[in-house]
């Protein structure tokens, strides 16, 4: 009995040792992030490295830095260092192109393979980039109880996108967590709730919360299946909406508002004016611009934002 567990510890040992081998995962899930200019949209585990696809979306001609101190830590506590990075220079300024998107690869140490979890850590400043479980060995989702809400949905356009983040009506992202991060992959996602109370939530794509520019997808939780189809940017329409009973009564309430006020041509105005810069005033755009300028400082981008309103 000794002989066969000692076996048996040996294999477990010589298993955890070997790592993963080869496994590719896109667009990982993780738990928490404290940015989302940055996103991890490709992880590759092999016998020699973990490779990470990063990729960043923010204005043109910021910039940004990947400090050669960043680490991958596991639930087991271990640090796995970062060995190298290709599409970067480490340590040094990297400023954003006029499409405001740059991809590139980091080379951690090889992750051992009894890892469920890792994080990924630059240190421990406030504005030092943390993304907290990512998840390497996932579970497909599925309803379990009655209660569950399965979101299932598809989405157009969006090239730039790879995540959404699931968050309650209104809620402020510099103050409340969202409740979920969710992947995007090949146009589609899924995610089960478990919040228990039936109330209108937001879905937005990550890059467009990082600039604080966003048009959300208003939608309500409730037990079931619910279908969205996330339309293009340039559609009036947000999303289409199917499953649940309170989704079917909001979205007939939708069309008996346009139906009466006609919010599609007014929306339509609007863009033409937008594009002519001829719907705000010159002090608003100013303002705009401050606030985009002063974005990472939140006293200041709260003060302006004040004024804004004001205006």
């Amino acid at each position: 009995m000794k002989g066969k567990n000692l076996l048996f510890g040996l294999c477990l040992c010589l298993w955890t040792s070997l790592g993963w081998g080869q496994k590719v995962i896109n667009v990982p899930w993780y738990e928490a992030t404290n940015t989302y200019m940055f996103d991890i949209v490709k992880m590759e585990l092999t016998n020699e490295a973990t490779i990470i696809t990063g990729q960043v979306n923010y204005f043109p001609n910021e910039w940004f830095r990947v400090v050669g101190r960043t680490v991958l830590r596991g639930e087991s506590g271990k640090e796995y260092k970062l060995l190298k990075a290709e599409g970067i220079t480490l340590n040094e300024q990297i400023f954003l192109p006029e499409s405001g998107r740059m991809t590139f690869q980091l080379y951690f140490e090889p992750v051992d393979a009894g890892e469920k979890k890792v994080d990924y850590v630059e240190g421990n400043h406030e504005t030092d980039w943390r993304i907290r479980g990512i998840i390497l060995d996932e579970k497909p989702q599925r309803l379990e109880q009655e209660s569950d809400c399965l979101i299932r949905g598809k989405v157009q356009g969006h090239l730039a996108s790879s995540r959404l983040v699931l968050m309650g009506y209104k809620d402020d992202d510099r103050i409340q967590e969202p409740y979920a991060i969710i992947p995007i992959r090949n146009g589609e996602f899924e995610y089960v709730c478990k919040l228990g109370e039936c109330k209108m939530y937001w879905l937005v794509f990550t890059d467009e919360l990082a600039r604080a520019a966003f048009r959300p997808v208003s939608f309500f939780v409730e037990p079931g299946v619910i279908n969205i189809s996330i339309l293009s940017e340039n559609s009036y329409v947000d999303a289409e909406i199917h499953g649940g009973k309170i989704n079917n009564q909001y979205q007939q309430y939708q069309k008996l508002s346009e139906d009466k006020f006609h919010f599609s041509d007014l929306y339509n105005r609007y863009e033409t004016l937008s594009k002519q810069k001829l719907y705000f005033t010159p002090r608003a755009m100013e303002l705009q611009e401050l606030m985009s300028l002063y974005s990472k400082d939140k006293t200041k981008s709260d003060s302006l934002y004040a004024i804004y309103q004001q205006l």
